[in-house]
């Protein structure tokens, strides 16, 4: 729904320009044109008012993101044009749903006092001394609410404009009365003959009208009200309803209603349809008196002022044609017929508003992408991508992304990985997997550095904590800074990952083969590590696990892996090798087939990798045969295990694992 009010908008925006434009040209022009070429353009606008369709003549070129990619290759399976999604980009994330927010907005960073629950008078001190990152305004959500608030608008200006013609054509009926008078029929019969108009008119007689009408779409009458006219003025009156019948004009007004409900909330919108009513009338009057001598027009115009003159009330119903109008409108009116001369069609007019229309909103569109793209595209963490979609651009992705910006690779790229578990709640969410992905372009390698949850490390304050609840403290951007200082380490991005992700990304490559030990099947078995009680059916031996049941085996840490690893090392063993069998079935698939992947996965992560620095990496790893490792981190034999502040904690040999990070980076 945001997608089509922010279409709905534009087309607003546009139109507006147009129709300030329109008045001003009639103003210029309205003595040499007919008033044909007006009541055309207003139709057109309004019909492009309720069409939100982005018409491409100009093929402009738009910003490359992301979110566009993920379309177009979503497009080429099911041959249907969708808006892109929006991706948030921030260190921060919400614990409260099984999914991370998706933020369409800038997003602002910042810094808040970080709270935590009191029990640890050292842990307290640190929490007091650290800032972290605020968390993302919801401008998404504010956009949904004006996307419901102008829905619910456009519904009830319909209701009501419905609900107020039925009533009126209800009472309208109730006190009509078919007209009998032949003289008046075969006046009725011959101008339709006149005006070849065959379908079957009726005309009725009502005493609650004051002013002839138009009335009814798939069944038109014209009313005329009790009155004593002459045989001349009838033939003034059923002519004037037969010319606007014959111009559709129960139709016109049906079109300028919808335009009007969708764009409630523009005046000039209003003020357009204000317009296209008089406008209606004038060439209503213009056909009619058309190659008529003075006289003629005398008549009809001393008609009209008896009928104006005489209405009681000055009924306007939408969904009707009338002879009433506003006093500020007679003199125009009537100078019009008594002026009456041979005017310009206005085609020429007309071309140049069609044109303009569509030029204008191709413009706007591209314009509206360069907006958004400027405001998502870049490498500041906590900003948006998003943009709508364009077809043509995969070729420029494929032959510009990778070249430039591999060579701005200079130095292995560090990506700081956080799985955070989808049960977990804000309050208490805690980094479940910490991994580091290191990507070297020169040696073709790619290394998963797994990070021991227990690590007992010191913050940039001074303080310790387990490495698992600095994340508590102060987010990705702290854990990022912590193992910075800690492992002489440059970490490039960090990317937070909810771990219901993990689950949709091996569903989509047709699940992973894992070995399970007996002790593993049974114990998957019997606990709730597989959320779903109906795939608790895995057995000893190799087979194929799928998203949830993989979740569950990477989670468990109270049984040995088959190589013997316990505990978190055994856990984090079960996590990389997963991975690298998720790895080795990706590089098998093209970039756009992981771009539909990308688009199911993309709500759950959070990220401060730019769009471009994400489709270098893929593009980049997809199209060289890289090699991968895994380690662990700190590596056996260079740590001790203590008891801090009632934990147990692994207290790492800092300069040993620092050395063994180096020459795993070759450096």
């Amino acid at each position: 729904m945001n997608d089509l009010f922010l279409t709905i908008l534009i087309l607003s925006i546009i139109c507006s320009i147009i129709i300030v434009f329109v008045a001003v040209l009639d103003k210029l022009f309205h003595k040499s044109y007919s008033r044909q070429w007006k009541y055309i353009i207003w139709a057109i606008i309004s019909l492009r008012l309720i069409i939100p369709i982005k018409i491409d003549i100009i093929d402009i070129p738009a910003p490359i993101n992301l979110n566009q990619l993920i379309t177009n290759a979503e497009s080429e399976d099911h041959d249907i044009s969708h808006s892109a999604n929006t991706l948030a980009i921030n260190d921060n994330m919400d614990f409260n749903s099984d999914s991370m927010p998706v933020d369409t907005s800038f997003i602002d960073r910042t810094e808040i006092e970080t709270m935590r629950p009191a029990g640890n008078p050292g842990r307290q001190n640190t929490i007091s001394n650290l800032k972290s990152v605020s968390h993302p305004v919801p401008v998404q959500s504010v956009m949904g609410t004006i996307s419901i608030i102008w829905i619910i608008g456009a519904i009830a200006f319909l209701i009501y404009h419905v609900l107020a013609y039925t009533h009126y054509k209800r009472n309208l009926f109730r006190w009509s009365n078919i007209i009998e008078n032949q003289d008046i029929l075969e006046q009725f019969h011959q101008l339709q003959s006149e005006l070849n108009i065959k379908r079957n008119i009726r005309i009725l007689t009502s005493s609650q009208l004051s002013t002839p009408i138009l009335i009814g779409f798939l069944k038109p009458c014209i009313i005329l009200p009790i009155e004593n006219f002459t045989k001349e003025q009838y033939q003034f009156i059923l002519k004037h309803e037969l010319i606007h019948y014959k111009h559709q004009d129960l139709l016109y007004k049906i079109i300028l209603l919808i335009a009007n409900a969708l764009h409630w909330f523009n005046p000039l919108i209003h003020y357009m349809v204000y317009l296209a009513n008089i406008d209606m009338e004038l060439y209503c009057d213009e056909t009619l008196i058309a190659r008529e001598d003075r006289t003629y027009r005398e008549n009809y115009s001393m008609t009209l002022l008896k009928i104006m003159t005489s209405s009681m009330k000055n009924h306007s119903v939408l969904l009707s044609t009338n002879f009433s109008s506003k006093k500020e409108h007679v003199k125009k009116r009537f100078h019009q017929i008594m002026n009456a001369k041979p005017t310009k069609k206005g085609i020429c007019f007309v071309a140049v508003m069609i044109c303009l229309i569509v030029l204008m909103g191709n413009v706007f569109s591209w314009f509206g992408q360069e907006k958004v793209s400027k405001a998502g595209i870049t490498d500041k963490p906590g900003n948006v991508v998003s943009t709508n979609t364009n077809s043509d651009q995969r070729q420029v992705i494929n032959s510009n992304i990778a070249d430039n910006t591999v060579s701005q690779w200079e130095d292995t790229q560090h990506i700081l990985v956080l799985g955070i578990d989808a049960n977990d709640t804000e309050t208490k969410a805690r980094a479940d997997s910490i991994l580091i992905v290191s990507v070297n372009p020169e040696t073709k390698k790619i290394s998963l550095i797994s990070l021991l949850r227990d690590m007992y490390l010191e913050l940039p304050n001074g303080e310790k904590d387990k490495l698992s609840s600095i994340y508590q403290i102060g987010g990705a951007e702290l854990m990022k800074k912590t193992i910075e200082s800690n492992f002489d380490l440059t970490i490039h991005n960090t990317v937070t990952v909810n771990m219901k992700a993990f689950e949709k990304i091996i569903d989509s490559i047709g699940g992973v083969e894992v070995e399970l030990s007996g002790k593993e099947a049974e114990y998957l078995n019997k606990t709730n590590y597989i959320s779903n009680k109906k795939y608790r059916t895995v057995v000893a031996g190799k087979q194929m696990l799928n998203g949830n049941q993989a979740l569950g085996y990477v989670r468990v840490r109270k049984v040995p892996t088959l190589q013997g690893e316990r505990e978190d090392v055994g856990r984090t063993a079960r996590l990389r090798s997963v991975l690298m069998t998720v790895i080795k079935e990706c590089s098998n698939q093209d970039i756009m087939e992981l771009t539909k992947l990308l688009k199911d996965v993309l709500p759950y992560v959070i990220t401060d990798l730019s769009a471009e620095q994400f489709l270098s990496y893929l593009k980049v790893v997809l199209e060289n045969e890289f090699q991968t490792d895994t380690f662990v981190i700190p590596v056996e034999g260079s740590y001790t295990q203590d008891v801090k502040d009632g934990m147990s904690v692994l207290e790492p040999d800092l300069k040993a694992n620092i050395e063994v990070l180096k020459q795993a980076f070759n450096k």
